[in-house]
């Protein structure tokens, strides 16, 4: 018994500090604490981060439960959702004062730019570096996996789709329920792709994933409940200060 709660413990260690780090973010929620914007902006922004962090390493054990790229698929849903969060909060604050508005454009389009100008290079930057330290030779290029192609094409229209905005200078609720239905066909034809392979998981959550089945799947479903609620609890305070 006692072996077996250890097992757990020492398996959450690392979800376990960064819940902890989310406390104090909990409290002033709670408590209505008024902080100022500096501390507000460190308190509730460490708060977002760790949960963010027990998101992802959740989601990731989770691929145990859920096969092939519909779980890849659904893991990257999730690993931004404490972004969403914050801008979903903006857009609704925007319904009733427009000055939010720009918050909210600015939130999305800002993260895209990060991503596409320095998330997506420093993951080629690394990949040819690591792939030339292994071969032993000069690596250029990035050759994918034929099956990539399937994700390539639904993101290659997406973006396209995407430039509707800045074109029209407006963002179109219609648009979004395009692109949510856009989004709901490639989950459809990611399941029917039936790929079983195991995932290699790392970190705390392969530290998850070897606990039992039982175990695993009700600290799954915990870490979910709970980084999901810190987020948003952070999620309005964050963005005001």
């Amino acid at each position: 018994m006692y072996g077996r709660v250890w097992r757990v413990l020492r398996a959450l260690r690392p979800t376990l500090i960064c819940l902890a780090i989310a406390i104090p973010a909990l409290v002033a929620r709670l408590s209505g604490a008024h902080l100022t914007p500096l501390l507000g902006l460190v308190v509730f922004g460490a708060g977002v981060v760790a949960a963010a962090f027990v998101l992802a390493w959740a989601a990731e054990a989770a691929e145990l439960e859920i096969s092939g790229g519909l779980a890849l698929a659904i893991l990257a849903v999730i690993v931004v959702l404490p972004e969403y969060a914050v801008d979903l909060f903006f857009a609704y604050r925007a319904g009733g004062d427009p000055s939010y508005a720009q918050f909210a454009a600015a939130n999305m389009t800002g993260s895209n730019r990060l991503l596409l100008g320095l998330g997506w290079p420093v993951v080629v930057i690394v990949g040819l570096a690591v792939a030339a330290r292994r071969s032993g030779r000069t690596v250029r290029e990035v050759v994918l996996e034929p099956q990539s192609r399937l994700e390539l094409g639904f993101l290659a229209i997406a973006s396209i789709l995407a430039f509707v905005m800045p074109l029209t200078a407006t963002i179109s609720w219609l648009l979004g329920l395009v692109l949510l239905a856009w989004f709901a066909f490639y989950l459809v034809r990611v399941a029917m792709g039936g790929d079983d392979e195991e995932p290699e998981l790392v970190g705390p959550a392969a530290k998850i994933g070897e606990l039992p089945q039982r175990a695993r799947r009700i600290t799954v479903t915990t870490l979910f409940v709970t980084s999901a609620l810190v987020i948003l609890a952070c999620a309005e305070p964050f963005a005001e200060a």
